[in-house]
């Protein structure tokens, strides 16, 4: 669990300086983007931290693909 609050820590971290950065600009589509991108590799990194041994993430895109692994 520590591991997921170090997770969320850092990706809120270098979101806020980020979006600060780009709120200055007034970057507004970036800031989106950037948004949905950090909910994307959070979630991705939870995921990954609390179930580990699951399949993982390049597998179903291989399947998807009707790529044999």
């Amino acid at each position: 669990m520590e591991m997921v609050i170090l997770l969320v820590v850092i990706v809120a971290a270098v979101s806020a300086f980020e979006i600060a950065g780009m709120a200055r600009k007034k970057q507004t589509r970036e800031i989106i983007i950037f948004i949905v991108l950090a909910l994307f590799t959070l979630a991705m990194g939870i995921y990954y931290i609390l179930a580990p041994h699951d399949k993982s993430l390049i597998y179903y895109a291989f399947k998807f693909l009707g790529l044999d692994l």
